[in-house]
């Protein structure tokens, strides 16, 4: 429900607040899916870094070489 200012200025506020109510809501809801597939994400990466073999120190070189090769591929993908 996308209304522009002259429209919203026109409503009664019963209206004006009932779109706030809805504004508020659609937003929260897309807020809630990015964090979800966020933490799904790093999930899975913790998953992923206690299955590995390796010491924790391996672990993490192996982690930050993951991460240097993929910033320098987004650089070079520029």
């Amino acid at each position: 429900m996308t209304m522009s200012v002259e429209q919203l200025w026109s409503l009664p506020e019963t209206a004006l607040v009932g779109a706030y109510t809805e504004a508020r809501r659609r937003y929260t809801e897309k807020k809630f899916e990015r964090d979800t597939l966020r933490a799904r994400l790093e999930w899975m990466r913790a998953k992923l870094f206690v299955n590995t073999s390796g010491g924790v120190t391996e672990r993490r070189m192996r982690l930050t070489c993951r991460r240097n090769w993929r910033a320098r591929a987004r650089r070079c993908a520029r």
